[in-house]
């Protein structure tokens, strides 16, 4: 990713004459540390999700079970 700008130069008097390139970049080594955190912050919503839906299925299966044995029927 790199973006180029070009902006007028003022000269002496203070007019704009001259053009220059000023070139802007990513410094993609700063960066690797940003992306690993977010990484690490996505895993752990990851795993408290997993261990949320498991919860949840075993409560579902009790609830099967249960209603199963007053002799209700889900399907």
């Amino acid at each position: 990713m790199v973006t180029n700008e070009v902006t007028a130069r003022p000269d002496k008097a203070g007019n704009k004459t001259s053009l220059e390139y000023e070139y802007k970049g990513v410094n993609y080594i700063g960066v690797i540390p940003l992306l690993a955190k977010a990484m690490q912050e996505q895993n752990q919503t990851i795993e408290i999700q997993a261990k949320k839906i498991e919860t949840q299925q075993v409560e579902i299966d009790a609830i099967k079970t249960a209603l199963a044995k007053s002799g209700i029927k889900l399907d």
